[in-house]
């Protein structure tokens, strides 16, 4: 796209030989309106109705000519449209996120300088209350989302919560964006304010969790509590564009958001970041298969006088297991002596945990989908073993049977087997919570780490968040004769089913 177009609109209108007129009459809108978008001196609104019907419109006119106008455009964008749905979503995305001659250009275009005392002027957009918040960091990711190279990220939000905790939707949205922008080599350094109510750490966890475990995230936490009135939140792309956002003692109606693209003011706040970042600690740690001997060793730092410990896991975890029985499967799965021995100490550890009051929570909706093979592979082992474990019908067996002996044995412990049907609050990832002490996760879809954190107003709102899990469970489903009578039923299932 040439760069004597001042937008993305005003490209798509030239391309399809639409007037200003043309369009306003279209979609029943002032034709001056028409003329702010095309010199973005209006934003467009997704959610109005004339959006929609302006889309419409563009796709209309293009229609006779089989898309050729606006498929043209796509494949210079190198982006593939296979039907009328994607040839819209893209259409849409193409006029809302759009940073030509916006966000890119003013790197390279002289800002307005008092040489005498050094002194430079910069349009700043200002962006109010909760809701302009949310909009401003939308606008910040979709920027990230445009930008053809990989780019590093500098994240802080000191403030309350509220502006991302009220409306679930951008909750649903701002994962989904961050989630694209990690899978697209971005790197991301975050730095958490945790001296704050463990309930709102806890709201936000759901949505955060599945980010611990991702290579391309690094997690800290402010190690300084202070009750400093204004709080603040940066949003940056370093060398790119930054969002800066301050708050007078969690006033919603005080809330203001500013974003720059001008290289000064990206550098003072990428200054601050660092600042922030002296003063920081990692807050998740993640351990490969080859550091597990690492892993032990961090936990083992850890007190080990927690009276609790949680347990939230989409597969028996082989800590149910007797250690020789477990000794057996890794032998017969090729495993090597040394390597068995480190898996057996930490088997060890994690039984120790499981013998003092424990909850819990099997979704057995993963595993069930599983047990009609002939062998499953188990990869909590895989995992330690850095290899594929198998484990046969038999094995999964003796596992159940003494998952049995220890509901039935363990008064303190308190099973519950599930599906994901019945769980509001459904988690991609298995998470186990030393109370007051540690809390460690692993990805489901990529389970190439541990990641631990033992920060503790962190673990204490997973803490929180699991006990949130375990009130939505209905009273019947924690009965332990039921729980009994369902593993037992799985395990007749596997009897009757072929080797």
């Amino acid at each position: 796209m040439s760069n004597r177009y001042k937008s993305n609109l005003a490209y798509l209108m030239s391309n399809l030989n639409i007037s200003g007129k043309e369009l306003s009459e279209a979609i029943h809108v002032d034709v001056s309106l028409i003329s702010k978008w095309k010199n973005k001196k209006r934003k467009i609104n997704k959610k109005a109705p004339h959006f929609e019907n302006m889309i419409d419109y563009f796709i209309k006119i293009d229609e006779t000519n089989q898309y050729k106008i606006l498929k043209k455009i796509f494949l210079e964008k190198e982006i593939k449209i296979g039907n009328i749905n994607e040839l819209k979503k893209n259409l849409e995305l193409f006029i809302l996120n759009d940073i030509q001659n916006d966000l890119l250009l003013p790197f390279n275009t002289p800002l307005s300088h008092n040489t005498n005392n050094d002194v430079y002027d910069y349009n700043v957009r200002i962006f109010k209350d909760n809701s302009g918040r949310r909009e401003a960091v939308l606008e910040f990711l979709d920027i990230v989302l445009n930008m053809n190279e990989p780019q590093e990220l500098l994240l802080i939000s000191q403030e309350d919560m509220a502006w991302m905790l009220e409306d679930k939707n951008f909750l649903i949205e701002w994962n989904q964006k961050l989630n694209k922008i990690l899978k697209s080599n971005h790197k991301v350094k975050i730095i958490h304010f945790v001296d704050r109510e463990v309930e709102d750490i806890s709201n936000v966890i759901k949505y955060w969790i599945q980010l611990y475990s991702n290579v391309n995230i690094e997690s800290y936490y402010y190690t300084k509590f202070t009750d400093a009135p204004l709080k603040q939140t940066l949003f940056i792309v370093k060398n790119h564009s930054a969002i800066y956002g301050v708050n007078y003692n969690n006033q919603t109606s005080k809330r203001y958001t500013a974003m720059y693209c001008d290289s000064f003011s990206v550098l003072m706040y990428e200054n601050m970041f660092n600042h922030y970042l002296k003063n920081s600690s990692p807050l998740i740690t993640k351990f490969n298969s080859k550091k597990i001997p690492e892993f032990i060793k961090q936990i083992q730092y850890c007190k080990h006088n927690q009276t609790k410990s949680y347990f939230y896991t989409y597969e028996p975890s082989f800590i149910h297991f007797r250690p020789d029985f477990l000794r057996n499967i890794l032998i017969n799965n090729n495993v090597n002596e040394e390597k068995i021995n480190e898996i057996i100490y930490f088997h060890a550890i994690f039984s120790n945990m499981n013998q003092k009051t424990t909850s819990i929570v099997y979704n057995f909706s993963r595993f069930s989908n599983l047990i009609a093979a002939g062998k499953i592979k188990f990869d909590q082992l895989s995992f330690l073993a850095e290899k594929d474990i198998f484990i046969n019908h038999n094995d999964i067996i003796q596992l159940l049977e003494s998952l049995i002996r220890h509901i039935y044995y363990n008064t303190e412990s308190n099973i519950v087997i599930i599906d994901s049907k019945e769980l509001l609050q459904m988690v991609p990832m298995n998470f186990i919570v030393s109370a007051n002490n540690f809390v460690t996760t692993n990805n489901l879809n990529d389970a190439t780490e541990l990641s631990f954190a033992n920060e503790i107003t962190t673990v204490s709102a997973f803490e929180y968040f699991f006990n949130s899990i375990w009130s939505s469970i209905p009273r019947i489903s924690k009965d332990k004769s039921r729980n009994i009578q369902l593993l037992n039923t799985v395990i007749n299932t596997i009897k009757d089913s072929p080797s």
